[in-house]
Formats: structure tokens, sequence, C-alpha cells
């Protein structure tokens, strides 16, 4: 019963049920406030510290070629 109208609250009334329907209600209110999270698990190691770039890569805004890289990407020039 997930819905309750008032002809099933008078119905449980008159069984004298309707305080411990109420009571049930509260205390699974309860209980799902007080359930804890479950535990999150660590992210495992990676062999570098955390905010480090993975060795051989560098960040997307620099360009670490060596004179010699046959790659397309030219260097900006130098403003005087």
């Amino acid at each position: 019963m997930t819905d309750v109208d008032p002809d099933d609250i008078t119905v449980m009334r008159c069984q004298g049920d309707l305080r411990a329907y109420l009571r049930a209600q509260i205390a699974e209110g309860v209980a799902r406030r007080d359930a804890k999270p479950a535990p999150q698990q660590q992210p495992t190691p990676t062999g570098r510290r955390p905010g480090e770039w993975p060795a051989g890569t560098h960040p997307p805004s620099q360009h670490f070629c060596p004179p010699d890289c046959p790659c397309p990407i030219e260097e900006p020039e130098a403003t005087p």
C-alpha cells in the first residue's frame, strides 16, 4: 500500500490499526534518514601524485618538441 486515502484511514481507525500504521511509517522514515551511506572505495593508485601529468605527456597548451621534430605545429613568434 503506497497511497493512503481517507477511506483507508477511516477503516484503520475503526479496526484500531491507525496508531500502529503511523508508528511504522515514522520508524521507516527514521531508518531511512539514519542509514549510513555505503563506504566509497578508494581509487587505485596510478603511481603518480594527484594533479601530476602522466609520464610522457604534457599539458595541451604547451609544445615541447625537439628542434628536429617533423610535426606541423609552429612556434609562436616572439613580440619585441
